[in-house]
């Protein structure tokens, strides 16, 4: 979970989100952040499950949120032609998937979908395979034993 941060004059991506090698499962839930001056090149937010044949990684990206508290701030900080936010799951991972809570799995409605979602207008691209809809939330980790 990333949650209220500031991330700000990075040298590549602002957050990545990326789990692309060999099996298992990973959630990520980025909620109420600020990202500013993404190395030009680089999006402020990319999200990638999978990547070779043999890969079966299961990615549930939630980025942003329904309500103001929620809502991460990165729109228009996306440099050298690129968007803000990128999706990969690429089409020869095809035993890897990318979810994304309360997404209908219409490549139509992604843009709508992530500027919902987020502050401003944010610039969305899926340059592989398909997402798909995900009924939850993501996990959340499990709060530390307190001593």
């Amino acid at each position: 979970m990333i949650k209220n941060s500031h991330v700000n004059g990075t040298g590549q991506f602002g957050i990545q989100l990326r789990h692309n090698d060999g099996a298992g499962t990973s959630d990520f839930t980025v909620t109420n952040n600020v990202i500013r001056n993404v190395g030009s090149g680089n999006e402020p937010i990319f999200v990638q499950s999978g990547s070779l044949t043999t890969d079966v990684t299961n990615v549930c990206a939630d980025i942003g949120g329904a309500t103001a508290a929620l809502e991460n701030d990165f729109a228009g900080q996306g440099s050298g032609g690129v968007t803000d936010i990128a999706f990969r799951r690429p089409n020869a991972a095809v035993g890897s998937h990318l979810r994304l809570p309360g997404f209908d799995g219409n490549p139509a409605n992604l843009a709508s979908y992530i500027q919902n979602r987020n502050v401003g207008s944010p610039s969305v691209l899926n340059f592989s395979g398909p997402l798909e809809s995900a009924a939850t939330s993501c996990q959340q980790p499990a709060a530390p034993t307190l001593p």
